[in-house]
């Protein structure tokens, strides 16, 4: 088991979005990956090649994303748009895979949900990602 501090995450938090504004990449999302302990960020290929995969996962009923979980939030104070990967094919068959440490590291407090939080940069990239998975 692996225990993260709210002062550790928002410093990891504060950096990576320090890091972004310094090299301007062309990332569009950002996440926790849970293996490596680190943020790592994606960009349009990235994306459109996981949009892919999780449309087919919602398909076969191994994900879902639940509208009520697409927040907005704040990070080093720059906005981001949150949407939620969850496993199981609706939101009464949620599998528990955990808390994301991601949701300990917003400058309003934390948000704890069960999966894994993307954080987009813009809204409407997030939004067409949902509607294209949950279509």
């Amino acid at each position: 088991m692996t225990f993260y501090q709210t002062s550790d995450m928002c410093s990891k938090l504060k950096n990576m979005v320090d890091d972004r504004q310094k090299k301007e990449r062309g990332e569009l999302f950002c996440c926790f990956h849970r293996k490596r302990k680190a943020t790592m960020w994606g960009n349009k290929p990235e994306l459109v090649e996981q949009m892919k995969i999780w449309r087919q996962q919602k398909k076969q009923g191994i994900i879902h994303f639940n509208p009520k979980n697409n927040r907005t939030k704040v990070i080093s104070g720059q906005t981001f748009y949150i949407l939620v990967v969850q496993e199981g094919s609706s939101p009464e068959t949620i599998k528990p895979i955990g808390i994301d440490p991601f949701g300990i590291g917003f400058d309003e407090g934390c948000y704890l949900v069960d999966g894994i939080i993307y954080a987009f940069v813009h809204e409407a990239n997030r939004d067409a990602v949902f509607g294209y998975v949950m279509k």
